[in-house]
């Protein structure tokens, strides 16, 4: 589900999903329910946030696959995926529905039939797409075709290894210094220094403040150090950026 390491149905996602698009999300909740057992599953459009080709997938390795044995109620808009249902449902938009096998209810309702039409062009416009993707990603590799004949051209991707020219990094402290000009790397330097030494030293000085390292300072003397070591870090930072 995205994470570094795939540990199947153990693989943490977050509290609530956080971690996870809507795609993911629809697909742990289809797999909570092949889990469950249950002889009646009731599906709303859990193909709502997945793409033409995953989408069929589920529909053939899932629902046809594990759950074929299920009665399986399957509310979606993606017409292009349901010629494998025993009967349609159909809302004809007027408060009154249509029901019975995919060929009788796109026999006799008009509406239904041109959804279908346009949720197969739909449908076939973006399989087209995810192919030429796919082709176009596969290693670079151009097809041309030449009086008939056709050729494979690959060329391999040019990319500078573990090293950024010195040009380049000129240039970007050029336009990275501004008014500082050649003050800008010692500038920077101080306040990372200053930056690095005061998140030290805050945390130091509250181990003093705890232990009272300084017998005859009172509560006050540490706190208004420790706020005044609060500050210079905020005004560092803020420097930095």
């Amino acid at each position: 589900m995205g994470s570094e390491r795939d540990s199947g149905d153990l693989t943490e996602v977050g509290e609530r999903g956080v971690t996870l698009s809507g795609g993911q999300k629809a697909r742990i909740n289809l797999a909570r329910a092949v889990y469950a057992g249950k002889d009646i599953i009731l599906l709303d459009d859990v193909l709502s946030a997945v793409d033409a080709k995953v989408g069929r997938h589920i529909v053939n390795n899932c629902l046809l696959g594990y759950l074929k044995d299920k009665t399986r109620v399957l509310a979606t808009h993606q017409l292009s995926l349901i010629g494998s249902a025993d009967k349609v449902v159909f809302l004809n938009g007027d408060g009154s529905i249509d029901f019975g096998s995919l060929s009788d209810v796109s026999a006799r309702n008009e509406k239904f039939r041109t959804l279908m039409q346009h949720a197969t062009e739909m449908d076939n416009k973006k399989m087209k797409k995810e192919i030429d993707k796919d082709d176009s990603e596969d290693g670079g590799s151009i097809e041309k075709v030449v009086s008939g004949k056709q050729f494979n051209i690959k060329e391999e991707e040019e990319r500078a290894v573990n090293m950024i020219k010195f040009d380049v990094a000129k240039v970007y402290i050029k336009l990275a210094s501004g008014v500082f000009k050649f003050t800008f790397l010692p500038l920077v330097f101080i306040l990372y220094t200053l930056y690095a030494f005061l998140g030290i030293f805050s945390n130091t000085w509250l181990s003093f403040w705890v232990a009272h390292k300084f017998e005859d300072k009172g509560d006050h003397f540490y706190m208004g150090l420790y706020i005044c070591f609060g500050f210079l870090t905020v005004i560092v930072t803020v420097l930095g950026w």
